[in-house]
């Protein structure tokens, strides 16, 4: 629309200024706001990106950052009495090539009873806000054929539109239906979507997933790397199916070291395959940093 065009404008123009003022007072860093200038550039005016880097002597790769994006979104409980998606968390403009798209629910149910109408949904909005494709990530729950069951999870790859057809400046969007006709809920718990650009970390032949528990019978989704029978071993991630995350090292199927995350706030260290609980040990968080940009809804 063209208010929102104005609006990006307007960002644009003020994320200039800032820039200008800075450089005015002889500022010594100005990486971050050369960042926020070419981040609304991405979005309202991509054409400009190349002279931009061109007039302050940089390259593309100076200003992007390629960390993956996490959408995190803690609760869904939902009435809405229609078939319409509706958005629970966006993320910010893509900054590079997306190679692939984690996606997991920790508990994803309807009422139970009824016709079946509860979806989750993955969308891609470009430049504008223009919807480019949306992915129906698991199928309407207890649908004939529905086989994700009650903790769904799933990888999207390059040959998924989701993934293909991404640009930099266009955005990401976790989407829900309820469905109409009244009596019809959605319950959703620890919904957690990764996004991982190209030249990342992301190495799509040596990542699986599969649910474990920790040492406690806490269980979640692992994402990492595998052994021959295809248990945890190496770094990886629990994703728990309440909201923390687990990243560290992993041993023939169990958790041997690293830290415990609550969005990208340390919560708790594990060392020989036991939590420290008030002896915080602080080298784990820089063996182990949750390093992603993270957009949460908690």
């Amino acid at each position: 629309s063209s208010c929102s065009n104005l609006n990006m404008i307007t960002l644009l123009s003020v994320a200039k200024l800032h820039l200008k003022l800075a450089k005015a007072r002889d500022d010594t860093d100005l990486l971050p706001l050369r960042r926020r200038v070419y981040m609304e550039m991405t979005i309202s005016d991509p054409d400009g990106v190349a002279r931009f880097c061109d007039e302050e002597g940089l390259s593309i790769d100076d200003l992007r950052d390629l960390r993956p994006i996490v959408l995190y979104k803690e609760s869904i409980r939902a009435v809405t009495n229609d078939d319409v998606w509706h958005s629970a968390i966006r993320s910010g403009g893509l900054e590079g090539e997306v190679a692939a798209v984690m996606v997991h629910a920790g508990t994803f149910e309807d009422q139970g009873w009824g016709n079946e109408k509860g979806n989750l949904g993955l969308a891609l909005y470009d430049n504008e806000g223009g919807l480019v494709t949306r992915c129906n990530l698991f199928g309407t729950y207890r649908a004939s054929g529905y086989s994700y069951g009650n903790h769904p999870a799933r990888i999207l790859h390059a040959e998924d539109d989701i993934v293909s057809k991404a640009r930099p400046g266009f955005q990401y969007a976790l989407e829900f239906t309820v469905g109409g006709g009244g009596g019809h809920r959605l319950n959703v718990k620890a919904w957690y979507c990764k996004i991982f650009f190209v030249n990342s970390s992301f190495d799509a032949s040596r990542i699986g997933t599969y649910y474990m528990a920790d040492p406690e019978g806490d269980d979640g989704l692992y994402v990492g790397q595998l052994d021959a029978n295809g248990k945890s071993d190496g770094k990886g991630e629990l994703v728990y199916y309440d909201k923390d995350i687990f990243v560290g090292k992993f041993e023939y199927g169990s958790m041997v070291e690293g830290v415990l995350y609550n969005g990208t706030r340390a919560l708790d260290t594990m060392v020989n395959g036991r939590w420290t609980h008030n002896n915080f040990e602080n080298g784990m968080v820089e063996r182990y940093p949750y390093d992603v940009v993270l957009s949460a809804d908690c």
